[in-house]
């Protein structure tokens, strides 16, 4: 057995058995079903993990009892909790939209909390069950696909006879679920007796799994193959891509493999081909920022430049823009490390630096393809801003990344970089900060519009203060204005 034996969230709801010949094909008829407890953002999961669920398989209580219990399985991340906590405590945990839920019949709960910061490090809510319906859903416990999966891998080891190398079914499990939550990356992060599993969901890392060490080698390994990477390598980091078999529509992932004291840590980006193309509007930022992004389509030239931790949603946002831009009568060309959604009529290129294709290379190149709008995907480096301020001086319209810690910070960056306060002034026009805050996760953003007045300051060279002085002159909000935050 595993040191970190994995059960399955469950989420429980309630069913009176009159399903039993419409096949559940109108899931709409379920809403009145679930759980009064239960916040009715669920909804979405609870339809997704019944649209899988034929009518025969569903879980019953005795038939003296009226209601039913249905244990949604496989759609919800799997927790590290033994299940003798679970019965000794009389609670089931579960996670809906990343919030943590305990589902229980005890008035007393600080030791439910104390397990949850223990094994989840989150704090849940509490969800009161009757008696019976705990002690249904405690007896019905049933062992998660990916420990299943792990047992028999621990017994592969072992040499047990007549069992087949699970590796990549547990590689698959992986995938799937980085699928379905919407996973932006895959975490394998290997620490000293285990190797915990973690996926960045709406900008946030979160654990999903932690599995014994000794497994680790064969899942690099079987990683590396995929990527069509030396697999005898464990000493310089290493880059490389595959496209995983078996999922409903194209996912690409890009590997990347960085050694560590505790062996190679490997982080994975899933580019899912499905995810649409959003709008502007779609975004959900407040119309003071809103306003201003779609007035970027009367500019001819000029640069945008968008800032944001790792996760805010900053690409989507550079998507959108570049949607909201397209028209027949423009060239749009894109420089991107990598690629990470198709998008029609616009033609879109990958750096590749281990054959000298960087950013400043892709960009002397594009610049000789007449192109009427630049996305580059992110300023790294002083090459890398030279060129994309050239670009925006000479009748083009450049949108890009860069990591700053406001909006203010990106005149700063730019000039570290060696551009000169006059040509920052000169070639800057609208500055993004966004972030991704709350349960469910929303974009909030602060933006500066360089007008003439903000211009002459940054040539000048004028302090952050004097500059968000003259910013909140225009409207500037910052986000911790917005967030309340500080």
């Amino acid at each position: 057995m595993l040191a970190f034996p994995i059960h399955l969230f469950l989420i429980a709801f309630r069913y009176d058995g009159s399903d039993k010949n419409n096949g559940m094909q109108n899931l709409g008829d379920y809403e009145q079903l679930i759980l009064k407890h239960t916040p009715s953002h669920v909804l979405s999961d609870v339809r997704n993990a019944m649209a899988a669920q034929a009518p025969a398989a569903l879980p019953k209580l005795p038939e003296s009892q009226r209601h039913h219990v249905l244990a949604i399985k496989h759609n919800l991340a799997p927790a590290n909790c033994p299940e003798q906590a679970l019965k000794q405590h009389r609670v089931v945990f579960y996670r809906a939209h990343n919030q943590l839920y305990a589902a229980t019949d005890q008035t007393e709960t600080v030791s439910i909390f104390n397990i949850a910061r223990y094994y989840f490090e989150d704090a849940p809510i509490i969800t009161p069950l009757p008696e019976q319906e705990i002690d249904w859903l405690l007896q019905n416990l049933k062992v998660a696909p990916l420990l299943e999966l792990l047992e028999q891998a621990q017994q592969w080891l072992t040499g047990a006879p007549k069992i087949a190398s699970p590796v990549l079914a547990v590689l698959q499990w992986i995938w799937e679920k980085a699928v379905l939550f919407r996973a932006a990356d895959i975490h394998f992060e290997p620490q000293q007796h285990f190797i915990e599993l973690r996926l960045r969901i709406e900008g946030e890392l979160r654990t999903i799994a932690r599995f014994a060490a000794n497994l680790w080698p064969y899942l690099v390994r079987a990683i590396k193959t995929l990527a069509d990477l030396d697999t005898t390598q464990k000493r310089l980091p290493q880059q490389g891509s595959f496209a995983p078999a078996g999922l409903p529509h194209n996912v690409d992932c890009r590997v990347s493999l960085h050694p560590t004291e505790q062996g190679e840590s490997v982080v994975i980006r899933v580019l899912n081909q499905q995810h649409q193309l959003v709008t502007l509007e779609a975004l959900g930022f407040p119309h003071h920022i809103l306003t201003p992004l779609k007035k970027i389509k009367q500019r001819a030239q000029g640069l945008i430049v968008l800032t944001g931790p790792t996760g805010s949603g900053k690409t989507t946002t550079l998507y959108s823009i570049i949607h909201h831009l397209h028209a027949p009568t423009k060239n749009i060309m894109t420089l991107e490390d990598p690629v990470e959604y198709q998008m029609p009529h616009v033609r879109q290129t990958s750096v590749q630096p281990d054959i000298g294709f960087t950013y400043e290379e892709g960009i002397k190149s594009i610049l000789r393809q007449d192109p009427d709008v630049i996305l580059i995907g992110e300023i790294r480096d002083a090459q890398t801003a030279h060129m994309a301020v050239r670009a925006a001086l000479t009748g083009h319209l450049v949108l890009t990344t860069l990591h700053a810690g406001s909006v203010f910070g990106v005149v700063s960056r730019l000039i570290d970089f060696g551009v000169s306060p006059r040509l920052v002034a000169d070639v800057l026009k609208l500055i993004l900060s966004q972030r991704l805050v709350g349960r469910p996760r929303k974009a909030v953003g602060e933006v500066l519009q360089i007008d003439e007045a903000i211009a002459t300051l940054i040539e000048k060279e004028s302090s952050i203060a004097t500059l968000k002085k003259a910013a909140k002159e225009q409207g500037y909000v910052s986000i911790d204005e917005q967030t309340h935050v500080g």
